[in-house]
């Protein structure tokens, strides 16, 4: 292996080995002026420009860049070795960070979620009569992600129903204490339940994974 070569790009500075393998489609080196086009290219896709191409870095070895600042949203990251890399104020929205390798990165402050306390959350369910927005309390281990507002908890129990307009759920409806999961219908909310996930999943890369997703403003709830 190539011993290791920093160069400096405008504000991006990259430190890595010289013989990596960009991203999946690109062969040979990548060098920093490659990762610099690759970036500007995500730039214009971001932009809907027609020239522009979406950010694919899958494996790709970023150990020790500089990517301070640098707009990654949407983009492909799986498998990319980013230790030690400087992802402060970097906009990872969107970003597909599955298996990227984060030991020593410097990251932004993303928890969104007070730990070692009891807080308040907020979910969007179904019910047979419409929409429905729950109030949580979210209970024990909970994290939110380095790519998107959701969050997910180990354990939360349901104080309170009401509609999106903030009225109280009508007794008239069909099961007016019990509310079904937008995505799992047989995974049910009941008011006064607690619930919990034995296999909740921690990992700040992923959005979409194990444990009971919950916002952390009722907008951002009614607006999902």
């Amino acid at each position: 292996m190539h011993t290791k070569r920093l160069e400096n790009l405008g504000q991006l500075t990259f430190c890595f080995t010289l013989d990596t393998l960009g991203p999946i489609g690109y062969k040979g080196t990548m060098t920093p002026q490659d990762l610099k086009t690759i970036l500007e290219k995500h730039k214009l896709w971001l932009d809907q420009d027609p020239q522009g191409v979406r950010a694919n870095l899958q494996g790709a070895n970023l150990q020790g860049a500089n990517l301070y600042g640098a707009n990654l949203q949407g983009a492909d990251l799986y498998e990319a070795n980013l230790q030690g890399a400087n992802l402060y104020g970097a906009n990872l929205y969107g970003a597909n960070l599955r298996h990227a390798d984060l030991l020593g990165a410097n990251l932004q402050e993303y928890q969104l979620c007070p730990q070692n306390q009891a807080f308040i959350g907020y979910k969007k369910v179904n019910s047979a009569e419409g929409k429905v927005i729950l109030t949580l309390e979210i209970q024990g281990p909970s994290t939110s992600s380095l790519v998107g507002r959701k969050c997910r908890a180990q354990k939360v129990k349901v104080l309170k129903a009401e509609t999106p307009q903030g009225a109280p759920i009508p007794k008239f409806w069909v099961k007016p204490q019990e509310f079904a999961s937008t995505h799992l219908a047989s995974f049910k909310y009941q008011v006064g339940q607690t619930l919990e996930v034995k296999d909740y999943d921690a990992d700040i890369r992923v959005e979409c994974t194990k444990g009971l997703h919950f916002f952390m403003t009722k907008q951002e709830a009614i607006d999902y």
